[in-house]
């Protein structure tokens, strides 16, 4: 199982590059289209409510489902375990089905919350949007559960492959249907995407003869109550996180038309690293944690973690430096067009400059927070992620005050240092230590490679005119230049990358 960690992860890493490639497609559509407009400030806007309502009835089953999946087919085999599954099945589709149709009755007073700096004809597009967008809970809840079993069972090709169908069905809506409906062809390819994502999985989890089932008596099930102890502190963790993407949103809406627009354009670009790195290896890595829990092996828990750690700084500490260089030429190549004029391209490209600090820190937070989970205690990252979002509140309030949008970055740094400091303190206080000599070393060894990797790529840009062929010199140089470094002060995790990519 060990052994296939470097692979699942390549795997992930490799189709998470694939789907955000169809991601910068679908928001170059989106870009070139509608432009840094308050359409598109109000299609971010319409996700908030039904994101909330996946999240809490979806994610936060599913996260606690992993390890007491992992424990239930260990002890009792596959039948047990599906059985399991359709029981928390059960359980999601109520929920989810429950909270959509409050949700539709109650959009017309939550919609001045969501974004109070819109106008009166701005919040009925952005009911009319959410209330389309309520069939996305619905559809991902139960994506994401046959998604867990899929990690579970270790099987990631139709799991990483369903975000890939999902950007597809945006792209779709917005190239066939916004002609005729405006930003909301945009919001039906949501629906339709959402609809891939949760088909391709169906299909492979009932290739591990997997088939889906409701419980009536779900409610009663064993297994579904240790889920839902473990959920409760989850949930807590994820209204943090909602409460701190509903800062970003509301307090953007207070700023000029777009702004809200810039600041997603920005963190998408930003996130690719995170998801082809941070996100893709603790994926791989949290079925194996578990298991290790499972085992009763805490020892080799920590190992394994701390064995991820150095992979993730080793590839996003470099990835940081390079996105803040080839900031202007990405936004140029993939948004500049249409109605994305050179103001918006300036204004996004600032932004995602100081977006690239956040890499390696929100990388880093994905892997403590598997820990965590793996070890059945959810309640500690729930806590410090409240914590962390009243400091955001505060922080980005007062930032916008004098740095306008980039104050709302400024906000999402602190708060991820915060948190990520916050799990690693409360690790070492029950004795596990993952920042040990051999993290610190990779630390400093990288931080070196980058200083020089800084260099070269700032004497090419000097060199090099031309958007595309700056993102590419710049890429490429930037690439060699810390590999080449890497060798030089011999870094394992050096030849580890290099043997994946043989195999």
């Amino acid at each position: 199982m060990r052994a296939q960690l470097g692979r699942n992860a390549l795997l992930l890493a490799a189709t998470s590059a694939g789907s955000y490639v169809f991601g910068l497609v679908r928001d170059r559509l989106l870009a070139s289209t509608f432009g840094a407009s308050r359409e598109v400030d109000i299609f971010n806007s319409a996700f908030l409510l039904p994101d909330l309502i996946m999240n809490l009835f979806a994610a936060a089953l599913t996260a606690a489902f992993i390890p007491v999946f992992a424990k239930v087919v260990t002890r009792s085999g596959d039948e047990a375990g599906y059985r399991a599954a359709n029981e928390l099945l059960t359980v999601t589709v109520s929920g989810v089905l429950l909270a959509d149709v409050v949700a539709y009755i109650a959009l017309p007073w939550l919609a001045p919350l969501i974004a109070p700096g819109f106008n009166a004809a701005d919040l009925a597009q952005l009911v009319t949007a959410s209330r389309w967008l309520l069939l996305s809970p619905f559809l991902f809840g139960i994506s994401i559960l046959f998604g867990a079993i899929l990690q579970g069972k270790h099987r990631f090709v139709a799991y990483a492959i369903s975000p890939m169908l999902y950007n597809i069905g945006i792209s779709l809506g917005i190239v066939f249907l916004s002609p005729w409906f405006g930003i909301n062809g945009a919001i039906i390819g949501v629906v339709i995407g959402a609809s891939a994502h949760a088909a391709v999985r169906l299909l492979a989890t009932m290739r591990l003869r997997y088939y889906p089932k409701f419980h009536h008596t779900a409610f009663r099930s064993p297994t579904v109550k240790a889920t839902l102890a473990l959920m409760a502190p989850r949930i807590l963790g994820l209204l943090a996180v909602q409460a701190t993407l509903w800062t970003f949103n509301a307090v953007g809406s207070t700023l000029s038309a777009g702004s809200v627009s810039v600041f997603n354009f920005a963190r998408n670009f930003q996130s690719l690293p995170v998801s082809f790195i941070g996100i893709a290896l603790a994926t791989a890595l949290f079925p194996i944690l578990a298991h290790d829990y499972a085992q009763t092996n805490s020892s080799q828990l920590v190992d394994t973690t701390r064995r991820a750690l150095r992979s993730v700084l080793f590839l996003t500490l470099p990835a940081m430096v390079g996105m803040m260089f080839v900031s202007t030429p990405l936004v140029a190549t993939f948004l500049g067009s249409g109605a994305f004029d050179a103001a918006a391209i300036q204004r996004t490209s600032v932004t995602l400059i100081l977006f690239a600090l956040v890499i390696p820190l929100e990388s880093v937070q994905h892997i403590l927070a598997r820990v965590f989970y793996a070890q059945h205690n959810t309640t500690t990252p729930a806590v410090i992620s409240i914590i962390a979002a009243v400091l955001n509140v505060a922080v980005c309030v007062i930032a916008v005050q004098w740095f306008d949008l980039l104050g709302l970055v400024i906000g999402f740094i602190t708060t991820t240092l915060v948190i990520d400091v916050a799990l690693v303190w409360r690790l070492n206080r029950v004795g596990q230590k993952l920042f040990d000599r051999s993290v610190w070393e990779l630390i400093m060894k990288s931080s070196l490679a980058c200083g020089v990797m800084a260099i070269a790529v700032g004497i090419v840009g000097q060199l090099v005119q031309g958007n595309f062929l700056q993102l590419i010199m710049l890429s490429g140089t930037g690439i060699l230049c810390y590999m080449a470094m890497s060798y030089v002060l011999r870094m394992p995790e050096y030849k580890q990358l290099l043997g994946l990519i043989k195999r």
